[in-house]
């Protein structure tokens, strides 16, 4: 975790602030009040970290896939390249204009690449 990384979700900890489309599906699944709570909470222990398991990602052996969103405004493109850099088998798609949302917005590319990369 990095200062720009608690920045970034610090950013969105207030959900009042967020889009009603970009809450719309959390809503409907637990309701304002516990999604506000839970939201609140998560912002608050994901601020605490500086370390989440880096020591750990060598002994990861299994291929794994990374898919990720260059204009994602929750995780840093650093982060990405980082886990390629240091999980063994690790391979890493981009998508250039995704944010956040890629499995949504990009779900027919992103469910061929999942099921290309499980096929395999």
């Amino acid at each position: 975790m990095t200062a720009e990384d608690r920045l970034r979700i610090s950013a969105l900890k207030d959900t009042n602030k967020w889009s009603p489309r970009a809450k719309e599906e959390f809503v409907k699944l637990y309701g304002e009040e516990l999604f506000d709570r839970l939201w609140t909470s998560f912002v608050d222990h994901y601020c605490r970290y500086d370390d989440i398991c880096r020591n750990d990602l060598k002994n990861i052996v299994c291929p794994t896939l990374i898919l990720h969103g260059d204009l994602d405004a929750l995780v840093a493109e650093e982060h990405p390249q980082y886990l390629v850099d240091n999980i063994k088998n690790a391979k890493l798609y981009r998508f250039p204009k995704g944010k956040h949302n890629i499995h949504q917005k990009y779900s027919e590319e992103f469910n061929k690449i999942v099921e290309q990369f499980l096929l395999q």
